[in-house]
C-alpha cells in the first residue's frame, strides 16, 4: 500500500470513528442540520490543513484526529447548552413608541367605524384607551418579545396591542 493511500485510510478512520459522536454532541446542543455541516467542514479542513502543514514542516507524516474521548466529553460537556443565536436589540424605541401609538389610535377608529357603520351608529370620542402590550417580532413572524427570546433577525416588526373603548351616538 502506497504512503498517500494508508495516510487516507488513517485520516478516513480517524474522521469517521469519532463522527458519530460529535454528531450526537450537535444534537445535544440543538444545532439545525445546516451548522451541523458547517461544523463537520470546518473540522474536516482544519484537520487536513494540520496534518498537510505538520506533515511538510516536519518531513514526516503528521496524523492529527480528534480523539474519542474528547468527543465524547463533547457531548456530556454539552448537556443543557443550546447553540447561542445573535441577539438583535430594537435601540431608540421611544422614539417610535409615539408613531407606533398614533398608528394603533388611528387603526383602532377605523374599526370602531366600521363596526359602528355595520350597526347605523357614529362613532363618537375616545371614553378609555389602554396602551396594552407592545410585541417585537422578527422577519420569520417569532415572537422575540421576551427578554431571553431568541432574535432571529435583525430586522423587525413591532406590534401594538391598545384597547380603545369609544363613544357611539
Amino acid at each position: 500500500m502506497s504512503a498517500v493511500t494508508a495516510g487516507f485510510v488513517t485520516v478516513l478512520v480517524g474522521f469517521a470513528s469519532s463522527a458519530v459522536i460529535v454528531f450526537q454532541a450537535a444534537g445535544a446542543v440543538g444545532a439545525t442540520p445546516a451548522q451541523v455541516s458547517s461544523w463537520m467542514l470546518a473540522l474536516g479542513v482544519g484537520m487536513g490543513l494540520t496534518c498537510v502543514l505538520l506533515s511538510l514542516r516536519y518531513r514526516a507524516p503528521v496524523v492529527t484526529a480528534w480523539s474519542t474521548p474528547g468527543a465524547a466529553l463533547l457531548v456530556t460537556g454539552a448537556a443543557g447548552f443550546t447553540i447561542a443565536n445573535p441577539r438583535y436589540v430594537v435601540s431608540k424605541f421611544n422614539d417610535l413608541r409615539p408613531q407606533l401609538l398614533a398608528d394603533a389610535t388611528k387603526n383602532a377608529r377605523a374599526t370602531a367605524q366600521q363596526f359602528a357603520a355595520d350597526s347605523g351608529a357614529q362613532v363618537g370620542v375616545i371614553r378609555s384607551a389602554n396602551q396594552g402590550s407592545i410585541q417585537i417580532f422578527g422577519m420569520d413572524g417569532n415572537d422575540e418579545s421576551g427578554p431571553f427570546s431568541p432574535t432571529s433577525t435583525p430586522m423587525k416588526r413591532i406590534r401594538v396591542v391598545s384597547t380603545f373603548e369609544f363613544e357611539l351616538r
